[in-house]
């Protein structure tokens, strides 16, 4: 996917690349420390952390049949991106500033919810963006991207949690700040070919 990746790429691409691929370290690293974190930190069992998956499975499923698809028929989601990425980037930052079990355990599921929102989102940006005669190349790229952030956050969080329990998820908050600038400088170059 790597060495196909010249074929098709383009500014505009990279950078919605590099979002999915840092967005997913950030993803991830909070991901693989929660579970964990709610059993160290807060004592809590296996029945806890199946309740949360329940619930986020219900919520994904409601977000993604209704905020997303309206998202992706009557909004311009190269713009209507950024709004969903600033509001989980706040949310893990909330993360980091909240104490208790419950508001924790919460903010969670919302992030969640709203990571079901901006997954199929840059998934949509990539195959708007990419020629039709590359699109099965940039949506493997995509998976690619999906995946190295994927292993990269789990990797981190694993090496840091020992350090310091809310580490991973400050990881989580840098990656997602990272992902919300390139975001921003993504929807300004978007402006700019749009009157161009």
């Amino acid at each position: 996917a790597f060495i196909a990746a010249k074929t098709f790429m383009t500014p505009m691409l990279a950078m919605i690349f590099i979002v999915i691929a840092v967005s997913g370290v950030g993803y991830n690293a909070y991901e693989q420390s929660f579970n964990y974190f709610i059993k160290d930190q807060f004592n809590l069992g296996s029945q806890y952390n199946g309740t949360i998956k329940i619930i986020i499975a219900g919520l994904t499923m409601l977000l993604n049949s209704t905020v997303c698809m309206y998202l992706q028929k009557k909004t311009d989601i190269n713009k209507t991106y950024l709004p969903v990425m600033l509001i989980s980037t706040a949310l893990v930052g909330s993360a980091l500033l909240v104490k208790g079990q419950l508001p924790f355990m919460a903010i969670y599921i919302i992030y969640n919810g709203i990571n079901a929102i901006r997954a199929p989102l840059l998934q949509s940006i990539v195959a708007g963006q990419a020629a039709k005669e590359h699109s099965n190349m940039a949506m493997g790229f995509y998976q690619s991207m999906n995946s190295l952030g994927g292993i990269f956050g789990a990797l981190f969080a694993g090496l840091i949690y020992a350090q310091g329990p809310m580490l991973p998820f400050i990881l989580a908050f840098v990656a997602f700040g990272i992902s919300t600038v390139i975001g921003f400088i993504y929807m300004a170059k978007y402006k700019q070919e749009k009157k161009a």
